[in-house]
Parts: C-alpha cells; sequence; structure tokens
C-alpha cells in the first residue's frame, strides 16, 4: 500500500494542510481513531456536522498508516485493530515503508509550517 500523489502525510510535496489540523490528525490516530483516505470519501453530499460520508468504498489513509508504523506501530490504534479483524484493512506488511511520508510528528509539522510560508 503506497500512500497517494497527494496525501497529507508525504514530505516530498508541499505540505497543504495547517499545523493545527495536522496535530488534530494526530491526537486522533494516538486516541485509537480512524483517518480516512480523502479518495474514498463520498464528496457528493456532506453529512449532518458538515463532513465527506464514508462508504463501503472508504479506506485508511496508507499514509496515515506508515506514519503510524514510523512511531511505534499501527496495531497500536484500535480502529487499526478492529478494521484488520472486520476484514477492512489489508496487510500491513503490504505498506510501502520506503515511502516518502513523515517519520515523527515534529518532522511533519515542520514540513507544514514551512507549506505555510
Amino acid at each position: 500500500m503506497k500512500p497517494c500523489d497527494n496525501c497529507p502525510f508525504r514530505v516530498d510535496r508541499p505540505g497543504f494542510i495547517r499545523p493545527a489540523r495536522g496535530r488534530e490528525i494526530a491526537q486522533t490516530l494516538v486516541a485509537g481513531g480512524a483517518f480516512d483516505c480523502h479518495k474514498t470519501l463520498d464528496y457528493s453530499g456532506d453529512d449532518e456536522e458538515g463532513e465527506p460520508r464514508r462508504t463501503r468504498k472508504t479506506r485508511w489513509c496508507a499514509g496515515a498508516l506508515i506514519f503510524m508504523e514510523h512511531n511505534g506501530g499501527a496495531e497500536r490504534n484500535q480502529m487499526v485493530r478492529i478494521s484488520q479483524r472486520l476484514g477492512l484493512l489489508g496487510d500491513l506488511a503490504e505498506l510501502d515503508m520506503g515511502a516518502p511520508v513523515a517519520r515523527s510528528l515534529s518532522a511533519w509539522l515542520r514540513h507544514l509550517r514551512e507549506g505555510e510560508g
């Protein structure tokens, strides 16, 4: 599994999300939450909270999984474990660990701050 060309976790492209949003995403992952691949969400009509909807085609963000693997392992995340048990997540051994994804939260936030300039 590889991150898409405009994955927010990539560090070989200009950062396009705010550092504050990066911290929110990281906190969600540490708290055991999921982070979906933006290409697999339904943007045709927002849900009641104004967010894109999840569908059966919604998948985990490969960049987020790689990021978690670099930071203690994705299987520490409760939603990863649940997704694996339900067969909703591919084999983590298939992650492209050489992909240009941030290896630490500080490196990712630094990259995002550089993109603000």
